[in-house]
């Protein structure tokens, strides 16, 4: 019993890079197994929640939530250029006008790119899922907002948003100011009809649940 619980242990925490093109069915299958743990860990607190598989129960699923933990953080990193708001934002109105106003995951038109975003996307939606319904939500999550938090600053600075301090700003001469005021509202029309629209709309997709 306990070389079993090893084995089944090592293959919870060998195994890398799942949700790659060549794994894609590896990890769906990896997928069905956490969501099948999750279902036993339910049914043995019901009925005897000091039971030492229980014990065994959780420790494996501490290791997948660590490792797709790690593959939901490397999926974002890796995709930034392929889930940059505004792409998503265009993709979104694309969709809106061929269906009925539901974003869907674009289809491939035969490059590479649309592929990968369709993938990542993809896979993002099916990691948070798993680890929402296990209870790993919040840490999902986090990571999401510490990725997306940094490519949000980074596209407003491109903008043109300055950080300034209230006392950056009064030291400014009027004519900078009246400058940097116009090109601020050009910014903020684009962060809310691109920027902002592209990253709720990604946020919602990848967090929207298929049980709810």
């Amino acid at each position: 019993s306990s070389s079993s619980s090893s084995s089944s242990s090592s293959s919870f925490c060998c195994i890398s890079s799942l949700f790659s093109t060549g794994n894609r069915d590896e990890a769906r299958r990896f997928i069905g197994a956490v969501n099948s743990l999750h279902s036993v860990m339910v049914k043995l607190v019901s009925v005897n929640p000091a039971s030492m598989k229980l014990v065994r129960a959780e420790n494996m699923m501490k290791i997948s939530m660590n490792h797709l933990s790690k593959e939901f953080y490397r999926i974002l990193k890796s995709n930034r250029r392929y889930l940059d708001p505004e792409s998503v934002s265009v993709r979104s109105r694309i969709s809106d006008s061929e269906s009925d106003g539901e974003f869907e995951i674009p289809k491939s038109k035969g490059g590479r790119g649309d592929e990968e975003d369709a993938d990542a996307m993809a896979d993002l939606k099916m990691i948070a899922d798993c680890m929402t319904s296990s209870g790993y939500g919040k840490e999902c999550f986090r990571i999401y907002k510490k990725i997306r938090k940094s490519i949000i600053v980074e596209a407003l600075d491109q903008l043109g948003f300055e950080n300034l301090s209230f006392s950056q700003i009064q030291k400014l001469e009027w004519e900078v100011m009246e400058k940097k005021i116009r090109i601020w509202f050009r910014a903020a029309r684009k962060a809310v009809t691109t920027l902002f629209y592209g990253e709720r709309i990604l946020s919602d997709h990848v967090f929207s649940s298929s049980a709810a």
